[in-house]
Order: C-alpha cells, then structure tokens, then sequence
C-alpha cells in the first residue's frame, strides 16, 4: 500500500508540473510584452483563451474564410501537390521536412485566410525564408 500511495504522490506530482507548464506556455503564447519590453506573441484565441466568446468568434471567422466552393478548395489542393513536388525536385540531397511543411502550409493558406495568391514562384525565396525562421524559434 506505501508504494501505491508513493506512485500516486509521484503521479500528482508530475500532473501538477505539467499543469504549470503548460499555464505559462499559455502566458508566453498570450503576453504583448515581457519585463525588458521583450515582444510577446499576443495571440488570444480558442487555443489560449477558454472564454466561450472568444473561442465563437475564432471559430466564426475561421469558418468563414475557409467555406470556399469546392474548385477553389482543387486549386488548393493542386496547388499542395505542385509545391510538394517543387520542394522535393530543389533538394539536391537533405531535405528539411520542417520547412516543407511550413512552406507548403503557408502557401496552400494564405489565398483562403488572406486572399493572397501565393503561386508565383517569386515568393517561394520569402516564404522559405519565413519557414526557416519559424524553425529557428
């Protein structure tokens, strides 16, 4: 009985350390500013925010710009394909799936959530770069 009261202490332990991590990854996320006038993301959203009406307004607009007919929705998806493709065709050998990801997300989403045309292959250098950058973070 001691070693399941000891497991059961250790348990409530490490829930109450991933509780409190998990509250100042949340801080971090939320925060404008830091001490030292460190910029912060503030970003409040249904992943940050429990408050039912900031979670309905998130989901609102995101319904929203996502609610495309369904051509749009093939020009993405082709558009997914090409880049995938490109990204594989430019590697000369290693290949960093991080940033392909980060590549191929942004620039299947930005038409949808910032009616911005991404297929231009003169924005691929930027938004390479902006995918590196993310994961230099």
């Amino acid at each position: 009985m001691e070693n399941r009261t000891l497991d059961d202490t250790a348990a409530a332990a490490a829930a109450a350390a991933a509780v409190a991590k998990a509250a100042e990854c949340v801080e971090i996320i939320t925060a404008k500013t830091f001490p030292g006038d460190a910029q912060g993301f503030g970003i409040n959203n249904c992943f940050t925010i429990s408050e039912f009406g900031t979670c309905a307004s998130f989901r609102s607009n995101v319904v929203s710009m996502l609610s495309m007919p369904k051509d749009k929705w093939s020009n993405i998806a082709g558009l997914a394909r090409k880049v995938a493709q490109d990204e594989v065709a430019d590697q000369s050998s290693a290949l960093n799936l991080s940033t392909v990801v980060q590549k191929l997300t942004m620039k299947t989403m930005f038409m949808p959530l910032f009616d911005r045309d991404t297929h231009s292959p003169e924005h691929d250098s930027n938004i390479r770069d902006l995918a590196e950058s993310i994961n230099q973070q």
